[in-house]
């Protein structure tokens, strides 16, 4: 009796000094590590918490121009059947194969699905940024001034936190 008596303080003390969080995921901070493929926390990286990101703090940290870029709401112009259907199975995880590219004339839509790929992901779990190409490769470029600061990702870095990610998404290629 004397025993559960003393726990029974214990965990009043704690629960008196223990903070309450709007979100028990993130601890109200807005950012978790990510699980690697083994289940664990990658400590190295953060992501925005699903569970209470702001829309804007998710645009941005997707590089999409609008959260309204969906497959639904895309306008299918003839002859873009196989492209549509082509990303809806890399957003819905439904492929073998490891590469989409989608080209046409400027404006038929090819930023949109790559949003709406980038959107699908996001609502299967999947963090896959859209980056522009000119910026990919301007980042890339960067990393070759050898008079940079020491705090500056390396052209290695940068290789490797491009190749570790499950989806590359790149916009304005050619």
């Amino acid at each position: 009796e004397r025993r559960s008596l003393f726990i029974q303080k214990v965990a009043e003390a704690r629960a008196k000094y223990q903070p309450e969080f709007t979100c028990v995921a993130c601890r109200d901070l807005g950012y978790v590590n990510p699980l690697k493929e083994d289940g664990k926390p990658d400590y190295s990286n953060v992501v925005p918490c699903r569970n209470c990101i702001s829309p804007e703090t998710l645009r941005q940290f997707l590089g999409v121009s609008s959260l309204d870029a969906t497959f639904d709401n895309f306008k299918t112009e003839k002859g873009a059947e196989r492209s549509i259907a082509a990303a809806k199975a890399i957003a819905g995880l439904k492929t073998d194969w490891k590469l989409l590219l989608l080209s046409g004339r400027w404006g038929n839509g090819k930023t949109h699905l790559l949003e709406a790929i980038s959107l699908g992901l996001w609502g299967k779990g999947i963090s896959a940024r859209v980056i522009t190409f000119p910026d990919f490769v301007g980042s890339l470029k960067a990393t070759f001034d050898k008079t940079k600061d020491k705090e500056s990702e390396t052209y290695d870095e940068m290789i490797k936190s491009v190749s570790y990610r499950p989806y590359l998404l790149l916009d304005d290629v050619g």
